[in-house]
Parts: C-alpha cells; structure tokens; sequence
C-alpha cells in the first residue's frame, strides 16, 4: 500500500468511527509528518463514537479472539496501522500480533471506513464496525 492508501485508510476511519465533535479535527491532521504523530496520538484517545463500536470483554480480546472476530466480519488480509510512533501497512495476522495487548494505544483498519480494531494504552478494546 502506498501513502495515498494509507491516508484513505485514515480519512474513512475518522469519518465512520470518529465523534463528530472530532472529525474535522483528526482529519486535518494527515497534512503533514509531525501532524500525523498528533492525529495517531488523537487515535490513541479513543474518540470513538459508542453506536458503531463493541467493546470486547477480556474473554474476547485475545489475539486469536480479536483475529477470529474481525475475519468472521469481513476483514480481508490488508489492513493498515496506527500506532503511536508509526502507521503502517500489512497483514492482518500481523497487524493483530503487534497491536493486541501489547499496552500501546493503536488502531487497526481493515475495511476502510467499515470494520477496524482499536486498543487502548490502558487496555480497553474495541470492534469498530458499521455492519455489527
């Protein structure tokens, strides 16, 4: 994926998921390198909206759970990152591997502005999903 792909990940994320208090916000900061460093910060927050997202009870957040769930929801095997100090594109055995309970904020986007994962840094996990 290139960086087109990736800030398309990123604008259909905010707009699907996002408060919409925060949208126009997190959306303008993909404009440059040290805005993107305060848009993933902004991911870590958690600004999501609580009508299109299930919150995961520790029994369900495994990463073999979390990878189960999204995959039963549609995702396919490319997803893109945004952790803390990165974003990335990958897989999504991958993705889940590095972002599922290792205590970092991160976000995962495996449908653009459909289905993604979101994790907090003190542990809270979300499905976020149009179509659950």
């Amino acid at each position: 994926m290139d960086e087109a792909e990736i800030d398309d990940h990123a604008r259909q994320l905010v707009t699907a998921f996002a408060l919409p208090s925060k949208v126009g916000r997190l959306n303008s900061l993909r404009s440059t390198d040290e805005k993107r460093a305060k848009f993933r910060t902004g991911l870590g927050l958690m600004p999501f909206r609580s009508d299109r997202t299930t919150r995961l009870s520790h029994a369900d957040s495994s990463p073999s759970a979390v990878l189960t769930r999204l995959r039963d929801l549609g995702a396919g095997e490319r997803c893109v990152v945004f952790e803390e100090g990165r974003e990335w594109a990958g897989t999504l055995d991958d993705a889940v591997a590095a972002v599922v309970g290792q205590g970092d904020g991160a976000v995962i986007s495996c449908l653009p502005g459909r289905l993604g994962y979101a994790e907090s840094e003190s542990g809270e996990r979300l499905v976020l999903s149009l179509d659950e």
